[in-house]
């Protein structure tokens, strides 16, 4: 029985399906696992940071935000076998993307940007952008804020944090952080690399500052980063 064939006859005995208030990125990753099932694939997630310094090519999980809001998400998976076939994959992701938007808004859908090859031909790259980071958090099932910290602060993000100078390391006090009231503040819940749309001042303690103006995320806990 071909792949594609094994694919549809599985979604017909619900080995892929959607269940209410599972996370996006799961069922994303039940997708990615029938082909693992079929052929072996296995899925790992890419990342980014400040839009001025994003990499043509995504080498890990990662959320580039812009100073509208608007979000780019990242996926990547290792695509190394010659049984491997990129357009299947496509195929669906655009079927899971089309259900999953059926029943909302523009602003809520997730849109699919592309889903190619990285360069060396050993890597899926499936990118997708959403209006803001609600839509995002709906898509994915983690927490992703982004707005000012007077915002994030009546949100109640900024309780019992712990911030650094993403330049040399320096403790941040919550009287400092709120002095920059109109600076944007970003939250984010999955490990992913992230780059914000303008230069980062503070990070979360934990969190790492690196050469491109991204941000790598900590261990434990969110990330947080503010920026001028």
């Amino acid at each position: 029985m071909k792949k594609e064939a094994l694919f549809i006859e599985n979604r017909k005995k619900g080995m892929v399906m959607r269940v209410k208030g599972c996370s996006r990125l799961y069922k994303v990753s039940l997708l990615c696992m029938m082909i693992c099932v079929i052929c072996t694939l296995c899925i790992a997630f890419i990342g980014c940071g400040s839009t001025s310094g994003v990499p043509e090519e995504m080498p890990q999980t990662a959320l580039v935000i812009t100073d509208e809001g608007e979000v780019t998400y990242y996926l990547e998976a290792d695509f190394d076998k010659d049984y491997y076939d990129i357009t299947e994959l496509e195929a669906m992701v655009q079927e899971d993307m089309q259900e999953y938007n059926a029943e909302l808004s523009e602003e809520e859908r997730a849109v699919l940007e592309s889903v190619k090859l990285s360069a060396d031909g050993q890597r899926a790259i499936v990118t997708a952008k959403f209006q803001n980071a609600a839509a995002y958090s709906r898509y994915s099932g983690y927490q992703l804020f982004y707005g000012t910290v007077s915002e994030a602060a009546a949100a109640g993000l900024d309780s019992g944090l712990t911030m650094q100078n993403a330049k040399d390391g320096s403790d941040v006090t919550q009287v400092q952080m709120k002095e920059h009231g109109n600076r944007k503040f970003l939250m984010a819940e999955e490990k992913a690399r992230l780059y914000g749309p303008s230069r980062v001042l503070y990070i979360s303690t934990g969190a790492s500052y690196n050469e491109d103006g991204s941000v790598s995320p900590a261990e434990e806990g969110n990330t947080y980063m503010i920026m001028k």
